[in-house]
């Protein structure tokens, strides 16, 4: 017989891409906030190099920004968060229903960081509403590991220091 626990708290992280951040930045921000909590990491903006992939939708070139929220969620809230997430995509959308950002939500734990997708794969595992989780990175012996079906941005060194140091953070949070 198994026994069975309530997980601990994960620490919620977004990963925002967009070629027009003045365009929609500064109210975005506010309804991030009002949407997820206060926010208590976030990145200067870097280039996204890795990948063209959304360039045509987004415009080029394409910058990242990844950021954190205060308050720690129960890993179960991550279908909700995605559907939240996409829906500010669409609000900003184009009129031609291009997006004018692409907003990445995802969960950090000690051991891993999953992110939310709307796309199935033999390596996801479906949560609800068309969401499914991606186990992106592993952590273990004090540094990420890569898998077969992790996105090459997420295997670079400066994104990887990035998640370090996010992880340390919610490693504090979680002795508070």
């Amino acid at each position: 017989m198994s026994n069975l626990k309530q997980a601990q708290p994960a620490q919620p992280f977004f990963s925002m891409l967009s070629s027009n951040w003045s365009e929609v930045w500064p109210d975005l921000w506010i309804e991030l906030q009002e949407s997820f909590g206060e926010m208590d990491f976030f990145s200067e903006l870097f280039y996204f190099q890795e990948s063209r992939y959304y360039d045509k939708e987004l415009g080029s070139p394409v910058y990242r920004r990844i950021f954190t929220s205060k308050k720690l969620v129960d890993p179960s809230e991550l279908a909700d968060i995605k559907l939240l997430a996409d829906d500010l995509e669409k609000k900003y959308a184009r009129p031609s229903g291009d997006r004018r950002f692409n907003l990445d939500p995802g969960l950090i734990f000690l051991q891993r960081l999953i992110l939310a997708t709307g796309k199935n794969a033999p390596h996801r595992v479906y949560l609800q509403s068309g969401v499914w989780a991606d186990l992106t990175l592993m952590y273990k012996n004090g540094q990420w590991e890569e898998l077969p079906w992790t996105y090459p941005d997420y295997g670079a060194n400066y994104l990887q220091t990035m998640l370090s140091g996010i992880r340390e953070n919610y490693r504090i949070k979680l002795k508070s």
